[in-house]
């Protein structure tokens, strides 16, 4: 705020949204106004309070389900695109609080667009995640733009990290009959399955994209999938997680009454592959059936390499240690960044050196 005195016992007081601000008039000078926005984000984004939702997150989901939706660490404001940070397994939001400085540092990106992020358990599939976060976006939407009037609403980003990043391209796609046949070998109107849970295997595997989303950003992504989830002795750690209630219903359901209608494929998983950490298996058909979906929108990848594990190999071979360069890779991104880094790369300055660039082009700010 500024104060402004005009006499002895009278003083104006008025407060700035240093956001959109950083200059206020003075007895009709310009003064530029001091201000500290990374202290509102570490704030906001600390660490202990996020962290409980990591590990309880992937290995206790049930607990955590409730809080799933998208959060504004600030007001909405109808001038600015949102850009949605999407974290991967065993994260939180906590992860985004580099690139959240980084973006409230650059003037331009500063006045164009607004961070938003989603909170969810990520033990529960990955299906199911993602459907979670496609009813998140169109709640936020009706919520702050009920007319659908925000232009810049219509150009909604997501920054999807890992996990992150299959959930986020979920969102700009079209499921048709691919991702059903990945799972099931009938229909779904003859699905053996309870009415409930006919619903949500619709709701999960049966959906179109979600069309004020116009582009996403896919951050060490295993679009191909992951060996590390296929070790044996992280597939006993993994085996440890508590499956939410309605992923533990489904798996009944297949095992008991439905198992001849699901995908044999699928029969090498524990749970046939519905909890998170299968359907991250190169193995997993749901994989395979995501990339045979065309894209509604542009997307951009960032794949970091991890030279201790990658050594000299060529860059197709190399690795960030758990998301291997040929899984991350896309065709047909509209950029393709390499960084150099361990899978949990957020934190990293070059990452957000990577990203800012994508962001202020599709923001209009270059």
């Amino acid at each position: 705020f500024t104060a402004e005195f005009s006499g002895p016992r009278k003083v104006t007081l008025t407060f700035h949204h240093t956001r959109n601000v950083s200059t206020a008039r003075l007895r009709g000078d310009v003064r530029p106004l001091a201000y500290d926005l990374s202290e509102a984000i570490a704030t906001a984004m600390h660490s202990k309070f996020y962290a409980k939702y990591s590990l309880r997150g992937l290995f206790r989901p049930q607990a955590d389900l409730d809080a799933t939706s998208i959060y504004a660490p600030e007001p909405f404001d109808p001038r600015k695109i949102p850009v949605v940070l999407v974290h991967g397994i065993e994260s939180a939001p906590h992860i985004w609080a580099n690139v959240m400085n980084e973006m409230a540092a650059d003037p331009e990106l500063r006045r164009r667009c607004q961070v938003w992020y989603f909170l969810y358990p990520t033990g529960i599939s990955i299906q199911g995640a993602a459907a979670r976060l496609r009813t998140a976006l169109t709640e936020a939407r009706d919520f702050y733009d009920p007319r659908h009037t925000s232009a810049a609403l219509r150009r909604t980003v997501l920054v999807g990290h890992s996990m992150g990043g299959l959930l986020s391209k979920m969102q700009i796609m079209d499921s048709g009959e691919d991702l059903h046949r990945a799972f099931w070998t009938e229909p779904l109107e003859k699905l053996p399955l309870s009415g409930e849970t006919r619903a949500v295997v619709g709701r999960t595997l049966h959906f179109q994209h979600v069309p004020f989303v116009r582009r996403a950003v896919f951050i060490t992504t295993p679009h191909g999938g992951s060996s590390f989830t296929d070790y044996s002795i992280v597939r006993v750690v993994l085996n440890l997680i508590q499956p939410a209630k309605i992923v533990a219903g489904l798996a009944r359901e297949m095992a008991s009454v439905a198992r001849s209608v699901v995908n044999p494929d699928l029969h090498r998983f524990k749970t046939f592959g519905i909890r998170s950490h299968e359907g991250l298996s190169p193995q997993h058909p749901m994989l395979h059936a995501l990339k045979r979906r065309p894209l509604h929108a542009p997307f951009d990848s960032i794949i970091a390499v991890f030279p201790p594990m990658s050594g000299s190999k060529p860059l197709e071979q190399s690795t960030d240690g758990v998301v291997p360069w040929s899984s991350a890779w896309l065709p047909g991104a509209d950029s393709t960044s390499t960084i150099t880094g361990f899978h949990t790369c957020i934190p990293y300055p070059e990452l957000a050196e990577k990203l800012m660039p994508v962001l202020r082009r599709h923001a209009g700010a270059n």
